[in-house]
């Protein structure tokens, strides 16, 4: 099987070549680049491996060539040069892993063959240039998963039609269709071989998030993103490039300057990361055993009988019959804190502690255990960085997230910056790593695609005042949309929500309707009955799951939309509670009154849009707190766009101008003290109003009670129908229209 299309270069042509000369005869079926002698890439092999490696996994705490060596012991010929290719393929384009390093992985595994193997000069010296991807944690502790990956796709591959094989050779985005096909995905290294396999067409990134956002930030070169899923974004990526890459002897280069500043990228890394506190007394000496000794504690000096796995319920207990001179605050500190390093806490975690302004970075190892050590009873095994950081050198937010308090704090959303700090090291592998990286650029707000054809069609708007809508919520992340009923306002807000998250984005885009009874608990958090159990369950209200969702990793290159209706029918104040602090201070944590033990705080991906209506003039009693926190943007009759909207819907679909101009004379019949009282235009924007009954209908049942309402106490019944019916307006707009002289009934 020969290539008919050119697999072109990403830019690192002596490992790419290297990796396609094993991937290239492995994927057209032909004998080993490591031995001519013997085919690798076939189903037999592929389930042997898995057979000895994936389905009889080794819980033990040995390095992954141990296990390895051990599960692939009497194995055939062919199965041991296949994980040898494939480890080769794994971690040979791997900036943070050492040429040495790799050298010996490829070279133990193939010394396991019989007879043993070395690699190849060529492969061999490939292995000095492959700097191509920073792998990070996810590539070095997730290596086994990665490994059994590339078994299944070895299987899957070797056992789909030839015709399909043959289709996926020849057209770089077919092989990407093939690869997601294949069983338990694993993005990171799936992008990798996409790249290896086509580097003139996939990019050298193995994040889905930084794909993501590089396409997003340069989708301007190609006139806006085709879509959202894997291979419109690859697409897009290829042909980016190909419009800015112009010169031949400076490759683009996405994590180099002067691109990386203008994407920022953030990481999509699984791992969590806490801080544990040793302690007023002593910490300092703590720390320094925490490091010679390999463990990391808390002193758990009185603390009942408890065990890895218990209920919050059950900690809480030991820790009353332990601390029964301890106030309840103090108690329930103690019992966060337990409860966290018992079960939240896990091996392949993250772990800080802060003495000196000096920040001291490891890797928890173990499982939490209990031992005779007074001041660190309760104690997990984990290894320290020999390279502190000095406090001045943190980035955001992990300074604000270490004030937080407690003994134990979940520092997750900090985790870019820990894990770069810590250099990617796996406590469970003897590799030999390159210097970490700086550490990571703050994210840049997400950029919302520009005013299209579409929303203007959509909304009758012009395009410029759109623009500025969305330029506005994308630079404050927090806007309201007030004017008088039927200006349009909820449905603005969701045609630009919509617009923001895409056609593939309903699920990040949620409305919700505030009144008078709406509180805390309903919007964000609260106790509510337990169906399945006597007593109360602590459940999310709209805020906090869509937070949820848009902190989740995998979702950070993602703008998530909350429409908050009505938003002055409900007393503020009462449903934001602690919240307000942190619509003015995005990147600030709270700890919400039912879970302190968790920071929470809004999202940079997270924007909010309100709707208020000004007819009630419950705006005017607003508090200064929540005007400062919303860009407050007016739709009014009387100003552009609204003003238009009208006019260009009926130019749009073909219909009399006559509607707009009854509406405006409508609304000039209105002093000009009652400016918030004036009529929007969504209220003719109906089929009803096409026909004359229609007309009388929404003037009647709609208009006047409306007009009624807000004149009570000022007008006559009488005097409403005489200046506002629809007779008066159509009479005032027509030639020598005589005074208003309509009878008390007219509609």
């Amino acid at each position: 099987m020969t290539d008919v299309q050119p697999r072109g270069t990403g830019g690192y042509p002596e490992i790419e070549t290297a990796a396609w000369t094993i991937l290239g005869a492995g994927l057209r079926g032909e004998p080993s680049a490591l031995d001519p002698s013997v085919r690798t890439w076939t189903s037999a092999s592929a389930a042997e491996i898995l057979r000895r490696v994936q389905d009889n996994p080794d819980v033990s705490d040995n390095t992954f060539l141990a296990k390895l060596e051990r599960q692939l012991d009497g194995a055939p010929r062919a199965t041991t040069l296949l994980a040898a290719e494939l480890i080769y393929l794994q971690c040979g384009p791997l900036w943070n892993l050492k040429a040495n390093t790799k050298r010996n992985l490829v070279n133990t595994v193939l010394s396991w063959a019989d007879p043993p193997l070395v690699l190849p000069d060529a492969l061999d010296a490939a292995l000095d240039e492959g700097y191509v991807f920073n792998g990070s944690q996810g590539f070095t502790s997730g290596r086994r998963h990665q490994f059994n990956w590339l078994c299944r796709l070895v299987d899957a591959w070797a056992s789909s039609p030839q015709a399909a094989r043959t289709a996926a050779l020849n057209d770089p985005w077919e092989f990407g269709r093939a690869l997601r096909r294949t069983p338990k995905d694993s993005t990171g290294i799936r992008y990798s071989l996409q790249y290896l396999a086509w580097p003139g067409f996939y990019e050298h990134i193995v994040s889905k998030a930084h794909k993501r956002a590089i396409r997003d930030t340069f989708a301007h070169a190609i006139d806006g993103p085709t879509g959202n899923d894997e291979e419109s974004i690859d697409r897009d990526l290829h042909a980016i490039r190909a419009d800015l890459d112009t010169d031949p002897a400076d490759h683009l280069d996405w994590y180099a300057s002067p691109y990386l500043e203008q994407w920022q990228p953030t990481s999509d890394d699984a791992q969590r990361a806490w801080l544990v506190r040793p302690g007023t007394d002593g910490g300092a000496t703590l720390v320094k055993r925490w490091d010679a000794e390999g463990f990391v504690s808390l002193a758990a000096t009185y603390l009942g009988p408890v065990a890895a796995g218990s209920t919050h319920a059950q900690v809480r207990a030991a820790v009353d019959s332990g601390y029964q001179n301890a106030d309840y605050q103090r108690r329930g500190e103690l019992t966060s804190d337990y409860h966290a390093f018992l079960n939240r806490m896990k091996p392949g975690d993250l772990v800080v502690t802060r003495i000196d302004d000096i920040l001291h970075v490891g890797t928890i190892l173990g499982e939490p255990e209990t031992v005779g050590d007074p001041g660190a009873r309760l104690r997990r095994t984990a290894q320290w960085s020999a390279d502190p950081v000095p406090a001045s050198d943190l980035v955001a937010p992990l300074p604000t997230l270490l004030e937080q308090q407690g003994g134990v704090v979940d520092l997750t959303d900090a985790i870019d910056s820990i894990a770069a700090y810590l250099g990617g090291s796996d406590a469970n592998e003897d590799d030999e790593q390159t210097p970490p990286p700086p550490p990571p650029i703050p994210p840049a707000p997400i950029r919302f695609p520009p005013a299209s054809d579409g929303l203007v069609r959509r909304t009758h708007m012009d395009r410029g005042s759109l623009q500025e809508f969305l330029d506005l919520l994308e630079s404050r992340r927090q806007i309201v949309l007030y004017g008088p009923p039927g200006t349009g306002k909820t449905f603005l807000a969701r045609a630009l929500a919509d617009h923001i998250v895409g056609a593939d984005g309903a699920s990040r885009r949620q409305l919700v309707q505030f009144h008078p009874s709406y509180a805390y608990e309903d919007f964000f958090e609260g106790f509510r009955p337990d169906p399945d159990n006597a007593g109360f369950v602590l459940q999310a209200g709209p805020l906090r799951r869509i937070a949820s969702q848009a902190t989740a990793p995998e979702n950070s290159g993602d703008a998530y939309v909350l429409i908050i209706d009505e938003m002055n029918r409900a007393n503020l104040a009462k449903v934001f509670g602690e919240l307000y602090f942190l619509l003015e201070y995005r990147g600030e944590y709270v700890q919400p009154q039912y879970s302190p033990d968790t920071p929470f705080r809004l999202p940079p991906n997270l924007y909010i849009v309100g709707t208020m209506n000004t007819s009630d003039r419950s705006i005017a009693l607003m508090d200064a707190a929540i005007r400062r926190r919303f860009a407050f943007v007016e739709l009014h009759p009387d100003e552009s766009p609204v003003r238009e909207v009208l006019d260009n819907y009926l130019v749009a679909n073909g219909k009399d101008r006559h509607l707009a101009r009854l509406l405006a004379e409508l609304n000039s019949r209105i002093d000009d003290t009652d400016r918030d009282l004036r009529i929007g235009p969504s209220y003719l924007m109906k089929s009803d109003a096409e026909t004359d009954a229609g007309l009388e209908r929404i003037w009647r049942y709609d208009l006047l009670p409306l007009l009624e309402e807000h004149h009570y106490g000022r007008a006559s019944r009488t005097e409403i129908r005489r200046r506002f019916g629809l007779d008066a307006v159509r009479r005032a707009l027509e030639p020598d229209s005589s005074p208003d002289t309509e009878p008390d009934d007219q509609a």
